[in-house]
């Protein structure tokens, strides 16, 4: 792993003990998908829980999960067996039923499930006077894929400032289970376990951060990007831009 992001995981981990200690907790609530970027967060988390007293309460919230999320959940639990299973299975039914009755467009269902993962987080959190943690990485946020008040709702953006690229370097260094590293990501709220984050996109995620880091790639992947880009736009007013500006990933030293 080069010395940058070395860097910037160490800069990232004061920052983050930082912000704990200005909101007066040691409690930290996360959800937990199965991917490698939850996956990265927890063991981030768990790295600091080494030097620091620290709380983490870890939440697998299944709404008709794959059978592959369950399988990588499981291989996780093995290594940190503090992770919690809750079913919100019930809770998105009822609100199909209702919502149904006004419409059958999918994607007005496509974006409940993260935000009733969301509710439940914070529900926790207010229990537990603690603070969210997102598992949101910059790709995500400059294409726009994310669910506003939703997956986009946190207390602090542990990935925000790492590309895709990042998050596998720093798995691979947090030494992730293989089954999680070479995964394909996949979107938490699609029932299809086989539809991947790419297949949504046209281009893959080594396209986008090679044009995040300024390199030249196919002028029609390029078009994509900024067409997904200016689509989403709308929604990065959730975000505080002058901080996550200070925490991008093209900090990081582009020759690598």
């Amino acid at each position: 792993m080069n010395n940058d992001l070395i860097k910037y995981l160490q800069w990232l981990k004061n920052d983050f003990i930082k912000f704990l200690n200005d909101a007066q907790t040691n409690n930290v609530i996360l959800g937990i998908s199965g991917g490698i970027d939850s996956t990265l967060t927890l063991a981030i988390l768990n790295d600091l829980k080494k030097e620091y007293d620290l709380n983490i309460y870890a939440y697998f919230l299944d709404i008709h999960n794959s059978s592959l999320d369950y399988e990588c959940i499981n291989e996780l639990k093995n290594i940190y067996p503090n992770i919690e299973v809750i079913n919100l299975v019930d809770i998105y039914d009822s609100y199909c039923k209702m919502i149904n009755k006004k419409t059958n467009d999918k994607y007005v269902l496509y974006n409940l499930k993260p935000k009733i993962r969301t509710n439940y987080l914070y529900a926790m959190a207010n229990a537990y006077k603690g603070v969210v943690v997102s598992n949101l990485n910059y790709d995500e946020y400059i294409l726009g894929f994310f669910t506003k008040y939703g997956d986009s709702a946190a207390d602090y953006y542990m990935l925000i400032g790492l590309l895709k690229k990042h998050i596998y370097e720093l798995g691979a260094y947090y030494h992730l289970p293989n089954k999680i590293l070479n995964r394909a990501p996949t979107p938490a709220n699609e029932d299809d376990e086989h539809k991947t984050d790419e297949s949504f996109f046209g281009f893959t995620y080594n396209d986008l951060d090679q044009f995040l880091l300024y390199r030249k790639i196919n002028p029609k992947i390029v078009s994509m990007i900024k067409k997904r880009y200016e689509t989403n736009a709308h929604k990065h007013f959730v975000f505080d831009k002058k901080k996550l500006l200070d925490r991008k990933s093209t900090r990081l030293n582009s020759s690598h």
